[in-house]
């Protein structure tokens, strides 16, 4: 039961980093600047993972966009850890 939930999350966590390098495309340059290489190669990495295929919808607003819950879990951590100083 442990793997299947690890396994999970890691496919989860996955498709996150599918979504956010997404998001991160139509970032202003100003917030690019600001995130991390860390977490750039963070997602690059995981989302090698995945198969999942997400499309940013430039006609909507960031919070209007259909993006999974462990996507906006990450967009709060960052907006915490780097904008929320």
């Amino acid at each position: 039961l442990g793997g299947k939930i690890l396994k999970n999350k890691t496919k989860e966590i996955a498709d996150a980093s599918v979504e956010m390098l997404e998001i991160l495309k139509y970032a202003s340059p100003d917030v690019k600047s600001k995130i991390s290489e860390e977490y750039n190669d963070f997602f690059k990495k995981a989302s090698l993972k995945s198969l999942h295929r997400w499309r940013y919808d430039t006609s909507k607003k960031l919070y209007e966009q259909n993006m999974s819950e462990m996507t906006k879990k990450i967009l709060c951590e960052i907006y915490n850890r780097v904008f929320n100083k």
